[in-house]
């Protein structure tokens, strides 16, 4: 039925894929018994690209933990903010966010905003957010007992790195002029 189909790509979607696999194997046993050689075939196809699917999910955490990583790359008034989820230990998606930053705010302020805007009416919130800055816990934070996680080494330091570096790699993607680039890759290299 329609339910079905759904519910399973939702488990495939979550990393669930045990039960479904399982199920596929009986399919696949099953139709060999029956002669049904064209059934069986079709579930072996669909167990092989499960598999594939299963393959491409990057497990980072043997611990089913949901967190959210959050980092940033400015370039000159833009900043561009890169949150990725992970979901039971599963990594997840990631959303680029562009922000004007016409008030040059330091980067604490910029994830401190950002953080009171995104989690105050999302439904899906993380047990943990990694930052690479310490901030004030909003009321939602505290209330739904969200932890900020400030990573000096380890596994969320490498996650905060993949992150920034991916803010990095949009941020240098945006079209600006040519000789305001030179100006901020001089303001870098001189560290003013």
């Amino acid at each position: 039925s329609y339910k079905k189909i759904i519910d399973s790509a939702k488990k495939i979607l979550r990393g669930q894929t045990k039960d479904i696999e399982k199920n596929l194997r009986t399919q696949i046993s099953t139709a060999s018994k029956n002669k049904n050689f064209e059934l069986a075939n079709i579930k072996k196809k669909q167990l092989a690209a499960l598999q594939r699917i299963k393959l491409k999910q990057k497990i980072i955490s043997q611990v089913n933990i949901n967190q959210d990583i959050i980092n940033l790359s400015s370039i000159g008034q833009k900043t561009i903010l890169t949150l990725m989820t992970v979901r039971k230990g599963i990594l997840g998606d990631k959303f680029n966010f562009t922000i004007d930053n016409k008030l040059s705010l330091p980067d604490k302020e910029i994830f401190q905003n950002f953080i009171n805007q995104f989690y105050t009416h999302k439904a899906d919130l993380p047990k943990n957010i990694i930052l690479p800055t310490k901030i004030n816990k909003n009321q939602t934070l505290l209330e739904k007992n969200i932890k900020i996680i400030l990573p000096q080494r380890g596994k969320n330091k490498d996650l905060l790195a993949l992150v920034k570096k991916n803010a990095d790699l949009v941020a240098d993607r945006m079209p600006i002029n040519p000789n305001i680039k030179k100006l901020l890759s001089l303001q870098k290299l001189l560290k003013l």
